[in-house]
């Protein structure tokens, strides 16, 4: 189980540290479709600049 939860400790909580940085403490939205919305945008964002920095990182832009 240890192992386990280090496992989380590396993948499950580096997502909700990104979500804070991208100001997704709060939100200005009500309802429950809007605030959807915009949280699939900004995982959508995220995703995008995780799969950006990778292949920059692999030397596929260079």
């Amino acid at each position: 189980m240890k192992a386990l939860y280090d496992k989380q400790k590396e993948t499950i909580e580096r997502v909700f540290t990104g979500a804070k940085k991208h100001s997704m403490r709060f939100t200005y939205f009500r309802g429950l479709s809007q605030v959807s919305k915009w949280v699939r945008l900004k995982f959508a964002a995220m995703n995008l600049k995780k799969y950006a920095i990778h292949h920059w990182s692999m030397g596929v832009y260079t």
